[in-house]
């Protein structure tokens, strides 16, 4: 993507470097070296994870800036943020999706019982029927698929040259299959859970998992390719007005 962008993004007058670049690059070092002393106290704290993409991140763009100018550090901005769809979660935000999910989860698979006849109700996070209580896990919450599917819509979104418009619409669909596709694994676990015990949906889990991501990554790659068609016309006027035709030679 960087490539492609870099053949075809235009040319602005360089910014080139001045003694204010130079300060700022001292200060990023100093601010790198001790983001990298914190991460050393935790490893898995997140903020200087984020300080760190950060700072990356802005000296990736503003080196650009300074030797291409800033119509292209613009242009290849996209690709750039995309490097930030590695970085995990702050944890008040991960904790925050991980119980809206598993509520939303929890409360269409409650719909799709009811629909089936069977008067299973929610308990917290729990499922009940007649007694009997199937958990659903924060596995099962579509914590993961969401943060896959952000990526992924990211890196079509980019591959089709969407318009924001349709990678908008991409993350959308992105979030529907991972409640609807989720809700439908724990249907299944937490059915068999009913009516074979528990051990049973243990034995099958990783395999409802596994047929659960196959399905959804199809659905989401259709739903890729439906959104280029649509935006075809459009999009192929408009590469045209920015890289101008091709010429031979």
């Amino acid at each position: 993507f960087f490539l492609r962008r870099w053949r075809e993004a235009p040319r602005t007058e360089p910014s080139g470097w001045g003694n204010w670049d130079f300060a700022g690059f001292g200060i990023f070092v100093v601010l790198l070296l001790g983001v990298r002393v914190l991460g050393q106290v935790d490893p898995m704290w997140r903020l200087p994870m984020w300080i760190h993409a950060m700072l990356v991140v802005g000296a990736t763009w503003h080196w650009l800036r300074a030797i291409a100018g800033k119509g292209f550090a613009l242009a290849i901005a996209p690709v750039i943020l995309f490097a930030l769809t590695a970085v995990p979660y702050p944890t008040a935000i991960e904790l925050g999706l991980v119980h809206g999910l598993t509520r939303t989860v929890i409360a269409a698979t409650v719909e799709l019982f009811t629909l089936a006849g069977k008067p299973v109700v929610a308990v917290g996070e729990r499922l009940s029927l007649g007694g009997q209580v199937v958990e659903v896990t924060e596995g099962c919450s579509g914590i993961r698929s969401f943060q896959s599917f952000l990526m992924a819509a990211c890196f079509f979104g980019e591959l089709f040259r969407l318009q924001w418009p349709g990678r908008v619409a991409l993350i959308g669909v992105g979030l529907a299959l991972a409640i609807v596709i989720n809700a439908g694994r724990a249907l299944t676990l937490a059915a068999e859970g009913f009516s074979a015990g528990v051990e049973a949906a243990a034995a099958i889990h990783d395999t409802v998992g596994l047929v659960a991501f196959l399905v959804s990554a199809v659905l989401f790659f259709l739903a890729a390719i439906g959104l280029d068609h649509l935006e075809s016309p459009r999009k192929k006027h408009v590469v045209r007005r920015v890289i101008g035709p091709r010429t031979e030679g």
